[in-house]
């Protein structure tokens, strides 16, 4: 989970779910976030007193390659955000052919439908978040099927794709702006 701790990217609700998970005996899993913000200190409290810290590792903000070393490594990634209006970090994940699981309330969430290379999760609901987690940690089956699925439709989210698209919509507007 990369980005800002602040209390709308939700990642309170991820180490919730991570909770969740761990008393389930589903801890085959490493859970790394990255960045900084308002809620770093009670992230780390939350870790130790839900006794996570072998499966959830606070990183801080990293350095471009340091980032990107970390990145090959991940499987899944969670944009537990509460409300955001879309979620770059979508995005870049399907490009890398990760599953994604994200909030209702990110605008990138039509991604993921669409794809079908992950889950949509209930916005602050953190049984829902473990819910929609636990097949791909469970079962290497789905998340292959995901990761599959999501590398196949990053074509669909390419740059030269929505070029396109973007002078589709803009060339009627011109033409009638130089009214013909």
């Amino acid at each position: 989970c990369p980005g800002l701790l602040a209390p709308y990217k939700g990642v309170d609700l991820l180490v919730c779910a991570v909770a969740m998970l761990k008393k389930q005996n589903i801890s085959n899993f490493v859970c790394h976030i990255t960045g900084e913000g308002q809620m770093k200190n009670r992230l780390h409290r939350m870790i130790s007193r839900e006794k996570l810290d072998d499966v959830v590792i606070l990183h801080g903000v990293l350095k471009e390659e340091e980032y990107c070393r970390l990145v090959e490594h991940i499987d899944i990634l969670v944009a537990p955000g509460r409300n955001e209006p879309w979620g770059i970090r979508v995005n870049e994940a399907i490009q890398r052919g990760q599953a994604v699981i994200v909030s209702d309330k990110l605008g990138a969430s039509t991604l993921i439908e669409k794809s079908g290379g992950g889950a949509v999760f209930h916005s602050g609901s953190v049984f829902d978040l473990c819910t929609k987690l636990k097949p791909f940690l469970c079962s290497s089956q789905s998340l292959t099927m995901a990761k599959k699925s999501n590398l196949i439709y990053k074509e669909q989210i390419s740059c030269v794709v929505a070029a396109k698209r973007l002078h589709e919509i803009l060339l009627p507007v011109k033409e009638r702006i130089e009214g013909k």
